[in-house]
Parts: structure tokens; sequence; C-alpha cells
């Protein structure tokens, strides 16, 4: 009888390392062409990379190169329901104070006034309004700091005005360092007095425990 031959792959199988891989022909339709882009689609392109978290979000010269088209695309990204991106609806909020325009105010006060909004960004718009400056901007920052919705919206504002180093502000600056809590706003307002060229003494600061190098917190 026969013996039964066993079907089985061989266990060896020689392998060919001279073989090349076949290149991939991309067709350019699919190739994007930028200089034949629509230009707001192509502003979008370019805002959003701007605002992306691995840029900065302060270049300021990137951001207005984009004109009309690029403030168009912030305004679609800051009323559109759709664009509720929280990182980009952020920066560009921030974005916004490089247009020192009416309706870019209007837009950032009433991301301030809406209730539903995110406090971390209506606090950005507090800042973005400090950037554009001008006395109807440097009114609304008093308004916030005196009538805000929540003391956080307060201290936002406030901290606006200690950054924003215009001479309408001397008056509570002054305020600040001589009777605010927060030693952090001290020193604020003293660093914007001292820009201002008005001479004032340096506020004692509140020994912080264990402490010792006395850097102060921001509140």
């Amino acid at each position: 009888m026969k013996a039964r031959k066993n079907k089985y792959p061989p266990k060896a199988v020689p392998l060919n390392f001279n073989e090349k891989l076949p290149e991939l022909k991309y067709r350019k339709s699919t190739l994007v062409n930028r200089d034949k882009l629509n230009p707001n689609i192509s502003a979008r392109i370019e805002m959003e990379k701007l605002l992306s978290p691995h840029h900065k979000t302060n270049e300021t010269d990137k951001i207005k190169r984009l004109g009309e088209a690029g403030k168009r695309m912030l305004y679609k990204i800051l009323s559109e329901p759709s664009n509720m991106d929280y990182v980009i609806r952020r920066d560009a909020i921030t974005a916004l104070s490089n247009y020192k325009d009416a309706d870019s105010v209007l837009l950032l006060v009433s991301i301030i006034n809406d209730t539903n909004e995110d406090e971390v960004n209506a606090g950005r718009a507090l800042d973005a309004l400090a950037v554009i400056g001008g006395s109807g901007t440097n009114k609304l920052l008093m308004q916030y700091y005196e009538q805000g919705r929540s003391e956080y919206i307060k201290n936002r504002a406030l901290k606006a005005i200690v950054s924003g180093r215009d001479k309408v502000f001397i008056p509570l600056l002054r305020e600040i360092l001589e009777k605010h809590k927060s030693d952090y706003f001290k020193i604020k307002a003293y660093e914007s007095l001292r820009s201002l060229g008005i001479r004032v003494q340096k506020p004692r600061l509140k020994p912080i425990p264990g402490n010792k190098s006395r850097v102060v917190r921001s509140d």
C-alpha cells in the first residue's frame, strides 16, 4: 500500500527583497490648489491654523493680513452654533481684538452679556476690550468691574483695567494700590502707575506661609 503524501504548505518560503512597491499615482483633481480656492474657504483654513493651540494667538500681523475675509471668519466662528469648539472659540475671541472697529466691540459685549456663555470666554472678551482701548471700551470695563454678574467677571474686568495702562484709570489704580485686599492687584496697579510716569510707593505685601521668595500668587 502506497504511503499517503501530506499536502501541507512548505515550511519555508523564499523572500525576495529586491521587489519594488508600486508607486501611487494621485489624481491632480484631489490636490488642493489654494490659489483657486474661494477666498472665504482659504481665509477659514488660515484662520483655524492661527487659532490652533500649537500656534500663538497673538500673531497680529498674520491675522490682520487676512483682512475682511479673516474678520468674517471670526464672526462666523463666534456667532454660529455649529462652531462650538471650545479652544478655537476661546482663541477667536482673543484674535478679535486685532480688528478695532465697532462691530468687533459689539460682538465682544454680546459674549460678555450672554449668561449661557462660559465665564472664561467672557473674561477673554474683557481682555480683548482692553486691547482695543478707547473711551467707550474703558467705560464698559468700569461698568463690568462695578456691576458684573459675578465675582469672576468683576475680577477679570479689574485685571483688564490694570493691564490696560490708560490715564483714565489713574484714580481707580490709586484706590486699588491703597485699599485692595489682593496683593496681585496691588502689584499690577503699582506697575501700571509707574508705566504712566506716576511715582508711587511700592505696596507692602502680606507674607505667605512657606513662601520665602515673596512671589505674589495670581488670584
